[in-house]
């Protein structure tokens, strides 16, 4: 047996083992309070379980856009004392979550409430974690490292992308070491409740609705493709696809729409289930290094990222790619798969994805190319898995490229002005 072959059966018998210890881990998903208002029941919830201290951990944006008072209201009027802190911001940071840990201290706080997206219920999950463990980030990052659980906690999502709620990862920014990031993996790390509210999601600007929901769209989509998807997990992904594909236009167009914000949270949450219990993908691990190496938004790069990763591997995956075309609205396509990808290349055009990132040069390539190839490997249960070079190609499609106006874009369509 040559080694690549023998390496293709070490990771195919890895994966196999892998997929039957995730399906017997004790996974406790929060409880769940969904509809415009919930968070009002999360917060009676709360005081019935009998917290009288709560630190509420958000941003400061939503601080400034009044999202955060109603839901102090509602706290204190179920006779909770609260404190806020409101230091977290995009990519948090291990300081911010030290600066989170002794207001909790200082508070002495029963409890937490993360109002805000996936960076502030992130960082929430670490506070809470490191207010139970006398270990340092550091030391709570890696796999099931979390070993005295962490002070409750309870979520209240403003963004319908990072289905964070409902994940059992933790990544934050280490900026006292120089490191990069850092990601904490265990099941203690799921919040006991969390609350599915579209009142909280209304004020989300457009672009920022659109990047989130592609990016809970590619959860859905690469967990729907793994090798350890389960039945529920197919049925959740499913769900989401359908539920994230057929609002988030409606959404993005008019942000008051309380319909289309509260199918867009429901369909983050299962995308959210579905990728904790099967895993990602290259899309994911693609834009894991170039977002940080350029500067760019999450949810922005792995949308761009998804349909290229799709086409790269569409022949080991393209029975199951097929299946999603009905979900998303394509299903009478003669070629399933190919009207899928090319779904996600319309989607991108009318959010005004962009197909390139400045700063994304020749010379990063290999290094890049390199980090993506060793997340994917002995992690995700990919279709297929991609050699060097054709992530490499992948990522060579994401470079800036003067391309006159007429010729084709990436996605073989006519270059012109975007949509709005």
């Amino acid at each position: 047996m040559g080694a690549a072959r023998l390496e293709a059966a070490l990771h195919h018998a890895y994966m196999a083992g892998f997929k039957a210890f995730v399906a017997l881990l004790p996974f406790r998903w929060p409880l769940v309070f969904e509809g415009p208002g919930s968070v009002g029941a999360l917060c009676r919830h709360i005081a019935q379980v009998g917290h009288r201290r709560v630190l509420v951990v958000t941003d400061p944006e939503l601080l400034r856009k009044g999202v955060v008072a109603p839901v102090v209201t509602d706290l204190e009027q179920q006779g909770i004392e609260v404190v806020q802190y409101n230091g977290i911001v995009t990519e948090p940071s291990v300081t911010q979550v030290e600066a989170g840990l002794a207001v909790q201290q200082e508070m002495d706080g029963q409890a937490i409430l993360a109002l805000g997206g996936g960076s502030v219920l992130d960082a929430a999950k670490l506070i809470a974690a490191r207010a139970r463990n006398h270990r340092s980030v550091a030391e709570l990052t890696g796999l099931l490292r979390v070993r005295r659980g962490m002070l409750p906690l309870y979520a209240a999502p403003t963004t319908a992308g990072s289905g964070s709620e409902v994940t059992v990862g933790a990544v934050v920014r280490d900026d006292t070491r120089q490191v990069g990031k850092r990601a904490a993996m265990d099941l203690r790390l799921l919040p006991r409740a969390a609350a599915l509210d579209a009142h909280l999601m209304t004020g989300l600007p457009p672009y920022w609705t659109a990047i989130t929901g592609l990016d809970a769209l590619s959860h859905a989509v690469e967990a729907y493709l793994s090798r350890n998807a389960t039945r529920q997990t197919d049925h959740d992904a499913r769900e989401a696809v359908r539920l994230v594909s057929g609002n988030l236009e409606a959404a993005w167009r008019q942000g008051k729409d309380l319909e289309a914000r509260q199918a867009l949270a429901r369909g983050a949450h299962l995308a959210g289930r579905a990728c904790t219990v099967a895993g990602i993908g290259y899309a994911h691990a693609i834009a894991h290094q170039v977002g940080p190496w350029c500067g760019r938004p999450h949810g922005e790069v792995v949308a761009a990222t998804l349909p290229l990763v799709l086409e790269a591997y569409r022949s080991a995956g393209e029975g199951r790619l097929a299946q999603l075309a009905d979900p998303v609205g394509v299903g009478d396509s003669g070629a399933p798969a190919a009207a899928l990808i090319r779904r996600l290349h319309e989607f991108n055009r009318l959010f005004g994805i962009p197909d390139a990132f400045e700063g994304l040069g020749q010379a990063d390539l290999p290094a890049l190319a390199r980090a993506a190839c060793a997340e994917v490997r002995w992690t995700y249960a990919v279709p297929r898995y991609l050699d060097l070079a054709q992530v490499r190609e992948i990522m060579s499609r994401l470079q800036p490229v003067e391309r006159p106006a007429g010729l084709a874009n990436r996605d073989g369509t006519a270059n012109g002005p975007r949509c709005p």
